[in-house]
This record gives C-alpha cells, structure tokens and sequence, in this order.
C-alpha cells in the first residue's frame, strides 16, 4: 500500500493517512494495478497484536467501489480473525431481496464456525450455523439451518449436513 502520511506511534504501532492497503501480490510489469484494494483516511497498525483498523474506508475491486465502510479491522498476517464476513445481497422471484450477513467465529486453530442469518421479504428469516473442525486424522464439519414459519410453504423447515473424514491406521 501507500500513504501520503506516517505517524510511528511506537516500536509497534503506527498510524497511515490518505492509505491504501491490499494483500495482492505484485508482479514486475510497470502497468500493475491490485485486484482489490481498501482505501482509508487513516489505518491503525499494531504490528503486536498483528491487527490494521482502517477508519473511513471504501473497498474496491478492479478500480471500481463495491463497499464503502466506516469502520473495519483485518489480520495483519495470515492469522484467523473472528468477526463480519462480507455480505450477500441477491434478488430473484422466489425469495424477493435477500440479505445475508455470515458471522466467523474462530475458536481455535483446529476449530472454527461461521453463524449467517439470511432476510427474504417474500419467505422470512433463514438462521444458519456451520462449524468445521481438523485434526491431524480426522476432519470434518456440521451444517444446520432453521427458517421459522416460511411464508412460501406455510411452515417451519430446517435441514442438517455432517460430513467427516477420517484415516485409519494401524499401531
């Protein structure tokens, strides 16, 4: 990324004005241009805690504005981070306008969920919940989803998924 400004708050923290900030790896053509980039009036860098928080921000992608946030915080490494997901909006004849916003839950390094509620102005409310686990023989993960009273089918209906993967081997 780039900054017209940096504040070095300490050994480990800093702040950049006027920035922009991608994870997009650059080639050596002089024509290069990130595939998605977050521009913000100021990001927070703490390198200690491995966390940026970008005030201000817009998201774009391919030159062009998909999302503008005020507020939004980000891995500074490949570490996982619990927090929003990005969103889904769609629109179709069956379920109206959808809009689904997933929650990630990262409980621990082997062990993660991610939490969705969905809004459908022609069917209702869709609750979602997966979780996923691995280990060094086994992996796998739960699904479940649950709509109270949907209004397309007059009902409630829900459904559920395991999957699981395993090895065996000998002592």
């Amino acid at each position: 990324g780039d900054s017209s400004e940096v504040e070095f708050l300490d050994r480990e923290r800093s702040i950049v004005y006027n920035a922009t900030y991608t994870t997009c790896q650059r080639d050596n053509e002089a024509s290069w241009e990130p595939d998605w980039v977050l521009k913000a009036q100021s990001i927070h860098l703490d390198q200690g805690e491995q966390v940026g928080y970008a005030r201000g921000a817009k998201l774009q992608f391919k030159g062009v504005t998909v999302l503008p946030i005020p507020v939004v915080s980000f891995p500074l490494s490949d570490q996982r981070k619990s927090g929003l997901l990005p969103l889904t909006i769609g629109l179709d004849n069956v379920s109206g306008f959808e809009y689904t916003q997933p929650y990630y839950w990262n409980i621990a390094p082997n062990r993660d969920a991610t939490l969705s509620s969905t809004l459908m102005t022609k069917r209702g409310v869709n609750l979602g919940a997966e979780f996923r686990y691995l280990e060094p023989t086994y992996q796998g993960k739960l699904q479940l989803e649950y709509m109270p009273g949907d209004r397309l089918r007059d009902r409630d209906r829900w459904s559920y998924g395991l999957q699981h993967q395993g090895q065996i081997t000998s002592p």
